[in-house]
């Protein structure tokens, strides 16, 4: 079964706060926890939440895919994300609503727009079904996948351009649901809520720096960049043909990313031959100003060490930036 990933695009609130939105399909995989380098230091403009509050999931996958993503965000200086009660409650309803009506031959209940005369309905959009739970809130993004986990859906969503932008934004809340296996699938549907109860709460980075994911240091980093709709690369059916990962470099919101120069290198080798997209170069437009991604085109190798370099201007200002990852 072709796993498959929808993301609603960001909201204006965020826009430039870590990206656009996307959606799609996604083949890649694996289990493995990366390491945990330090946290890299911010300065004094920044708004990043340094300290992921302690989960209480009392279902391990979802516990575990929390974990995860606020292991990633932290680790690489996106900011901390709260489990919130309302939006856990939102993400499973949508969850429930997709696994049962497409179960029940409408496959149009898979995305981000309930029909409200369909069983199961709590509301045609996100924040919608969000407030509907006393979330309260101005803003939400939803990632959906049908995957074996939550873990391994997060894991997904990280590895492919729009999906890693999104899910790396500025949001400061986190619900997750996960459905019981559909029998069209063979799959649980997974879908992740991310919140903002207030302009406000949007977490910035600080206005010199520049992060990336993967960062320095990383390690069981994954290698694939599946299929996600809309394609980042045009005329190419990653689900059958994937690329390699997706490695991102974003500033704060309202900023301006430019690259003179934005390579990956294995080991002992040469540049990776790669697709570089920025805001001017993005066939779907969902990237803005302040984020570029380079998408191998082929998947890295395993258990291999990667440097990536990147030479540009942060609004101006010169950026000369190199780091290395090392794959799972």
């Amino acid at each position: 079964m072709q796993r498959t990933i929808l993301v609603l695009s960001l909201l204006a609130v965020l826009s430039g706060c870590g990206g656009g939105g996307g959606g799609g399909d996604s083949t890649t995989s694996g289990s493995s926890q990366p390491t945990t380098p330090t946290v890299p230091v911010v300065t004094t403009d920044s708004t990043i939440v340094a300290t992921a509050p302690a989960g209480t999931y009392s279902d391990t996958d979802k516990l575990g895919a929390y974990n995860y993503l606020n292991a990633q965000r932290v680790t690489c200086g996106f900011g901390a994300l709260a489990q919130n009660a309302a939006l856990d409650k939102a993400a499973q309803a949508h969850a429930d609503f997709i696994a049962k009506n497409v179960d029940a031959g409408h496959a149009d209940a898979y995305g981000h727009l309930e029909n409200a005369t369909y069983p199961g309905f709590t509301g045609s959009a996100p924040l919608d079904r969000a407030n509907l739970q006393s979330y309260g809130g101005v803003g939400v993004g939803e990632d959906i996948s049908a995957d074996p986990s939550a873990y391994v859906g997060v894991q997904e969503f990280l590895s492919v351009t729009y999906h890693a932008v999104s899910v790396l934004g500025g949001y400061r809340d986190l619900g997750i649901g996960v459905s019981k296996k559909t029998s069209t699938w063979a799959l649980p549907v997974v879908v992740l809520n991310l919140g903002l109860r207030s302009t406000a709460d949007v977490q910035n980075l600080d206005s010199k720096v520049v992060a990336t994911f993967p960062c320095d240091g990383q390690t069981s980093v994954t290698t694939a960049h599946g299929s996600e709709s809309p394609s980042p690369i045009l005329g190419r059916d990653l689900t059958i043909n994937p690329a390699g990962r997706s490695v991102i470099a974003m500033v704060r919101t309202g900023q301006t990313l430019s690259v003179s120069e934005f390579t990956v290198t294995a080991t002992g080798g040469t540049a990776l031959k790669a697709t570089l997209l920025t805001s001017a170069t993005d066939p779907n437009k969902m990237l803005s100003s302040n984020v570029v991604a380079l998408i191998p085109d082929a998947p890295l190798a395993a258990k291999t060490t990667y440097t990536a370099k990147l030479v540009g201007t942060n609004n101006g200002q010169p950026v000369n930036k190199t780091w290395s990852f090392t794959t799972q």
